[in-house]
């Protein structure tokens, strides 16, 4: 089953070639005035959430959440009429802009959204927040007093959240958020990557790293990371009460580590509780490049860029790479060719969204220009779990919805 999430939510047949009919209108359901929006589906509560901004003329800080059943209807127990408004800049004032970047349920059926934050147009000072929301709609208050809380770590810093995972395995709800901090004032040749830990009421938890919170440069994982971006991109709470982490660094390497509920590296992970992998090709610090830590817990470290090739005539392709490593950290020499997948597309195709579905196999998502016909299609592709093209999706591993 797949759900993608454009401006339109779609279902699909597993053989990629036809939407499902028996969701909402031949296979579609348009979320009107959601911008930027993603989607996650909660399979106990039997619905799909979609989040994203509104746009409401000068600012664009007005969160939207839809929810609907899993046919596609809209859900109407929800909000009004199935659909939720937060003015994110009446709670706090100078709120420019929000984006969703992740959608958690928690046990008990509420909704955490994660929140990328600004207070200016032009994006250099970037907040973290998070909304908590019971399954009906409303803001939990128990969470930091209104049910929203937006905040930094340190003063100095313009912050970039990527990810979040939940913790149900302690006495109460924890929290964990990871991304990006980035000095306000240029003078450092590095940015840091930070992963936080809260408490179900929204505060920080000390009895993390001492503070609630780590924030360093990729020294921190290995030496060898002295300049330029580190980046957490995906976390996964596993063993109870560990934190898998996944990340990347300027240049051509990607992370990962193993933290223990204080904070502190779990040495049974790589025997130092983390890994640092030169992948061989580019860990672009864009959002084209992407980390997953997939169902098994293994990692996938992927990246897309633009090659120009100066012959006659010139073209260019985008290119994507994809690196795996097990669950113990070492690296899956078996995948793609000699342990990396590669695959071109003309340039033409814009590039939408990469994952990985629960059983390891990959799906892209990307469109394409009819300009004759002002039209785009919908495009997939599938690798099958070797890292192979999945012949048995779609048409010889592609799909197309026109």
């Amino acid at each position: 089953l797949l759900i993608l999430c454009l401006q339109i939510v779609n279902i699909l047949f597993a053989d990629g070639l036809n939407p499902d009919s028996t969701f909402h209108f031949n296979g579609y359901n348009r979320v009107a005035d959601i911008y930027s929006p993603i989607s996650k589906v909660d399979e106990v509560q039997k619905s799909i959430i979609v989040a994203g901004y509104k746009n409401s003329g000068a600012s664009y800080a007005k969160l939207g959440v839809t929810k609907l059943t899993l046919d596609g209807a809209v859900d109407s127990s929800f909000g009004i009429n199935g659909n939720v408004e937060i003015s994110i800049n009446t709670l706090y004032p100078g709120t420019y802009s929000t984006t969703v970047k992740e959608i958690i349920f928690q046990g008990d059926g509420k909704i955490l959204l994660l929140l990328f934050c600004t207070t200016s147009a032009d994006m250099t000072k970037g907040l973290i927040g998070m909304v908590r929301l019971y399954n009906n709609g409303s803001l939990d208050n128990s969470f930091s007093n209104t049910g929203v809380k937006l905040f930094k770590l340190q003063t100095g810093y313009k912050y970039n959240p990527t990810c979040m995972a939940i913790d149900e395995s302690e006495d109460q709800l924890k929290i964990y958020v990871g991304g990006t901090a980035i000095p306000e004032t240029w003078s450092v040749a590095a940015s840091e990557f930070f992963i936080a830990k809260f408490n179900v009421n929204g505060a920080l938890d000390t009895s993390f790293a001492g503070n609630g919170y780590i924030q360093e440069l990729g020294t921190y994982i290995n030496s060898s990371l002295v300049d330029g971006t580190s980046v957490v991109r995906d976390m996964k709470v596993i063993d109870s009460n560990k934190l898998l982490v996944a990340g990347s660094h300027t240049g051509t390497y990607f992370f990962a580590c193993k933290l223990k509920q204080d904070g502190t590296f779990d040495s049974t992970y790589n025997n130092n509780g983390r890994v640092l992998r030169d992948a061989g090709f580019l860990a672009s610090t864009t959002d084209w490049s992407n980390v997953y830590i997939l169902k098994d817990n293994s990692i996938a470290f992927s990246s897309m860029y633009i090659e120009t090739y100066n012959v006659t005539p010139a073209y260019t392709e985008v290119e994507l790479y994809v690196a795996r490593q097990n669950a113990e950290g070492a690296s899956m020499v078996s995948y793609g060719n000699g342990g990396i997948l590669y695959h071109s597309f003309l340039t033409g195709n814009h590039f939408n969204k990469y994952a990985f579905d629960s059983l390891g196999r990959m799906l892209i998502s990307y469109y394409t220009n009819d300009g004759s016909l002002n039209r785009q299609y919908v495009n997939f592709t599938r690798f099958s779990t070797d890292g192979q093209l999945d012949s048995s999706f779609g048409n010889s591993a592609d799909a197309t919805i026109k």
